[in-house]
């Protein structure tokens, strides 16, 4: 008789990425999230993502890594709200330099090279 136990092994999964989130940064989180993205391990990106943001509300990369997990979770709404909070984040981050492009105080502007954004 054959024994099954040499013939029931599992075939080996692909691992996520480990790393401890309490040693690491926003950046890190980050890009730990992105890795667990683009390997399939949602909840776990989801996860590091959220982990960015408490480090640092302001990233606006990390909501936007937040938002696109919740959509490969089929969760639209919270992707929604997600994706709504990176762009205020992005507009905001973005009118000083529309202003002081107007003015043309950023460098390599001047007045006759004013942009309306």
């Amino acid at each position: 008789m054959i024994n099954d136990k040499h013939f029931s092994q599992s075939v080996p999964q692909p691992s996520e990425p480990q790393l401890q989130p309490s040693q690491m940064d926003a950046e890190a989180l980050l890009s730990l999230g992105h890795q667990r993205l683009e390997g399939g391990f949602y909840p776990a990106a989801l996860t590091s993502f959220e982990q960015a943001i408490a480090l640092e509300p302001e990233q606006v990369d990390a909501w936007q890594g937040k938002a696109e997990a919740l959509r490969k979770m089929n969760q639209l709404e919270k992707a929604n709200v997600a994706y709504e909070k990176a762009i205020q984040l992005q507009t905001a981050l973005l009118a000083p330099q529309k202003w002081m492009l107007s003015l043309g105080l950023l460098r390599g502007t001047s007045n006759s090279q004013r942009v309306i954004l």
